[in-house]
């Protein structure tokens, strides 16, 4: 079952968006909500990802962004937000994705070690609440170096959905 919701209502978590998007209600009538996770999908390239919507600040349009020389390449650079400087990594980049046209690009703002940090994605696809009993493990199969950066996997509207390890992830 499918409905809209105003995500800068104030029914809304503490979650600031820019705009609406889909939420998709998977939750069971009767399913306790501490079995339950509520995550935040997009996408990078032609790939699909998640991060957990304990993990989320906000979610931004694009902002200026200011260039930090020698930085590592995965990291664009930092940007102001109300007065504070957050660092902005590629997620692209730091997941080695082949580059695509972005016709939606956000930056989501997340909680970092000490600071917030953004991660810039190619677009969102919408806001849905999983049984913690669907995760599964990442696929054996991956090299380290790719599984490093996958928590969990998921199914979402028939398509695995990798939710990341935002502690590698966000490493700069």
């Amino acid at each position: 079952m499918s409905k809209e919701r105003n995500i800068l209502s104030s029914q809304s978590s503490d979650l600031y968006f820019e705009e609406n998007y889909e939420y998709e209600d998977y939750e069971q009538e009767g399913e306790p909500s501490e079995l339950q996770v509520k995550i935040l999908v997009f996408r990078v390239g032609d790939e699909t990802y998640a991060v957990r919507m304990i993990d989320m600040q906000e979610v931004l349009t694009m902002h200026e962004i200011t260039v930090i020389p020698r930085a590592p390449r995965h990291l664009m650079g930092i940007t102001s937000l109300r007065g504070k400087v957050i660092p902005v990594i590629d997620l692209r980049t730091r997941l080695r994705i082949e580059a695509t046209d972005a016709t939606n690009p956000r930056i989501l703002v997340l909680s970092g070690e000490g600071q917030p940090i953004g991660i810039k994605v190619d677009s969102i696809i919408g806001k849905f609440i999983i049984k913690q009993d669907e995760m599964m493990p990442a696929p054996n199969t991956l090299n380290d170096e790719a599984s490093r950066f996958i928590d969990v996997v998921i199914r979402v509207e028939q398509r695995f959905v990798s939710i990341l390890n935002l502690g590698e992830v966000l490493k700069i």
